[in-house]
């Protein structure tokens, strides 16, 4: 493991940058033959790899004359795919064809095309099981960059009010060092430890270090043909917004988007409305989660607010705080890793069949546990043998289709650049139906006059029931509160209630 800290304080140069510009990454990258990226984007709220992925999509956009170019970025959704096309790439341009050839040195392959895959330090696993499976040097043993968003040793400095997020990250930050030396695949951490407020004396090259992470990267890649991994941490890469936006919009869905009358919040509070109180709710750690949690306090306490407000009598002021607290601490708002929605749900459904279990997630997270969707599906077709019933009449499918990256949505997200998905092009009702799901609609609902009834009808009808609602994302980010209990906590308030049922 090679640790770059800040090895030059003592330069006096108040015009040394303290932070990295993706395009100087990539165009260092594409000196050393490393021009084709594949990846997944980040679906947080705060990401180290945002800048790089935003540049990317630019960069894919504003050089695309030829089809050659168009393929140059591939977004994914999920790690395993990204690192098999990696694999693919490299095996069709012979990367390595004798790891015991001489002529197979540094000096000989020093521009030889290497495939770049990032990703996020929170699915390190996955990352992990498919350089395993897939690039091992007793496997295929080819090279592979992997820029990996290591999120914060500190999150509490970046991640205000996202209290669930603030321990996923700190496990993951935690972890993933052990977890890369177990696995004897080497790397290196990218650091910019320089706060804002410090002196500018202290500023570091940050292009210095990153030119030694990769010089180092390379003599390995091409010396033993196997993958290095770099961490990226908090800082280190700054956003640069200066293409025209003309030209962001040719790929990013924003013609449909502009043209949506439904807005998340919108949606989710009807879905409050129209739900069972006894339902409980599923969803990826996102704005949905976070929404979600926001409304059920508006729309489940307003009476006590008012009660607390407007009542001097203190017997009943101790009474609605009392049952204020009690209705907080059995939140029934499930927030899971994007992609683990649908099982989650599932499993909960399956062991309390009398218990409406809703699954709220948004398009990416519906693409990346596509498989689990087919599972879900088949639920429709098996009975349960002690009394004769279908499996999974209580579980409720519906997808929030944005047709963006869920990072991309948050607070300036007019200087952010929407990174597509494919959701627009391919029906997601269709491919719910073609799994066995019971679909409301033939297409998604578009309007708020649609959405009611359909939502009563999804309370009544027997699941796995599936409704797709395509709409556009609030642009704000403005949390008063900390969102959300701690894991621990919502795991404890989960089975209170369902004892109670």
């Amino acid at each position: 493991m090679f640790l770059l800290q800040p090895l030059l304080n003592s330069i006096n140069n108040n015009n040394i940058p303290n932070k990295l510009k993706p395009s100087y990454v990539v165009e260092s990258l594409k000196k050393n033959g490393i021009d084709t990226f594949y990846g997944v984007p980040p679906n947080r709220f705060s990401s180290p790899l945002t800048p790089l992925t935003e540049y990317l999509q630019t960069y894919t956009l504003t050089n695309n004359n030829n089809n050659n170019n168009q393929r140059k970025h591939i977004i994914t959704y999920d790690e395993q795919t990204a690192l098999s096309l990696a694999l693919g790439h490299s095996l069709t341009n012979h990367l390595h064809e004798n790891n015991n050839n001489n002529n197979n040195s540094f000096e000989n392959n020093n521009k030889t095309n290497i495939p770049c895959v990032y990703v996020e330090a929170t699915s390190i696993g996955t990352t992990l099981k498919s350089i395993h499976s897939l690039f091992h040097s007793r496997l295929y043993s080819v090279p592979c960059l992997l820029l990996v968003g290591w999120g914060n040793q500190n999150p509490n400095d970046t991640l205000k009010n996202n209290k669930n997020e603030k321990t996923m990250l700190s496990v993951s930050h935690r972890l993933t060092e052990n977890l890369l030396s177990c696995s004897e695949i080497p790397y290196s951490i990218v650091s910019n430890n320089n706060n804002e407020n410090e002196n500018e004396n202290n500023n570091t090259d940050m292009q210095f270090y990153w030119d030694v992470v990769l010089d180092k990267a390379l003599y390995h890649m091409h010396t033993t043909a196997s993958p290095f991994v770099v961490l990226m941490e908090e800082n280190v890469l700054i956003s640069e917004n200066n293409n025209n936006n003309k030209i962001l919009k040719q790929n990013n869905n924003q013609e449909i988007i502009d043209q949506l009358s439904l807005h998340t919040t919108e949606c989710l509070e009807q879905i409050l409305k129209q739900s069972s109180s006894e339902a409980i709710f599923v969803s990826p750690l996102s704005t949905i989660y976070k929404n979600l949690y926001t409304l059920r306090e508006k729309l489940v306490d307003k009476s006590l607010l008012d009660l607390l407000s407007n009542n001097n009598n203190n017997n009943e002021k101790k009474d609605a705080m009392e049952l204020l607290k009690l209705k907080k601490i059995h939140q029934k708002d499930i927030p899971v890793e994007s992609g683990c929605v649908s099982g989650v749900a599932a499993g909960i459904a399956l062991t309390h069949p009398s218990v409406p279990v809703y699954i709220i997630e948004d398009d990416v997270s519906f693409l990346q546990s596509i498989t689990s969707a087919v599972t879900l599906g088949s639920l429709s077709s098996l009975q349960d043998i002690r009394n004769g019933k279908g499996v999974g009449l209580n579980l409720k499918h519906i997808v929030l289709n944005r047709g963006v990256f869920p990072n991309h949505e948050i607070e300036n997200n007019n200087n952010n650049i929407n990174i597509p998905t494919c959701s627009f092009d391919v029906s997601l009702t269709q491919v719910a139906k073609a799994a066995g799901y019971y679909t409301l609609a033939e297409e998604p609902v578009l309007e708020l006059s649609a959405l009611v009834p359909l939502l009563l009808t999804l309370q009544d009808c027997d699941g796995p029931a599936f409704l797709e609602i395509m709409v556009k994302q609030d642009h704000h980010n403005n949390y008063e509160n900390e969102m959300g209990l701690e894991f621990s906590q919502i795991k404890e308030a989960l089975n209170a209630f369902l004892k109670r049922s």
